[in-house]
């Protein structure tokens, strides 16, 4: 069964420098500690991702267990902090 973590919110677009660290563990498919939010719960995944893409103007991962987390949902890959990286 897949999840899929999608909000009624407006999407952020996330910073290019952060997007590129998801790129780097992706391509080498690294197993990650994500942090990120699901219904404004903290959440937590020790995962690959599986892939990036976008759908309907939003970016989004899957990991490797098939979740889908929409990329601005994301706090932390790995403790890299995505408030840290100004858009």
């Amino acid at each position: 069964m897949i999840a899929v973590i999608i909000s009624e919110v407006d999407y952020q677009p996330i910073n290019c420098s952060f997007y590129d660290l998801l790129e780097e563990a992706a391509t080498l498919q690294k197993r990650v500690l994500i942090k990120y939010f699901s219904d404004d719960k903290l959440m937590e995944e020790i995962d690959s991702i599986k892939n990036l893409y976008i759908e309907s103007k939003q970016e989004f991962m899957i990991l490797g267990a098939g979740k889908i987390i929409r990329l601005d949902k994301i706090i932390s890959i790995d403790g890299v902090e995505l408030k840290n990286f100004h858009p």
